[in-house]
């Protein structure tokens, strides 16, 4: 299992810039350990009650559109 935290901080607009860094260690990680898209989970995938990632929930409204800016497979 590995953890990856994108840090907000309301002061700034560094998000964006953190996201993307997030995304390029995704999909470099997908690539070494051979990992699909499926195999991508958020804290809310374990409890629905928790809405988190939240700022990536009220950018994208979905994990499936935020999953479609990343390269790699579905399957």
């Amino acid at each position: 299992c590995i953890a990856i935290e994108i840090c907000t901080n309301p002061s700034t607009n560094l998000y964006l810039e953190g996201e993307a860094k997030a995304i390029e260690l995704i999909e470099e990680l997908m690539a070494k350990y051979h990992l699909t898209k499926n195999e991508i989970f958020f804290h809310r995938d374990f409890d629905p009650n928790i809405n988190c990632p939240a700022q990536i929930l009220s950018l994208y409204g979905t994990k499936a559109k935020f999953l479609a800016k990343m390269k790699g497979d579905t399957e």
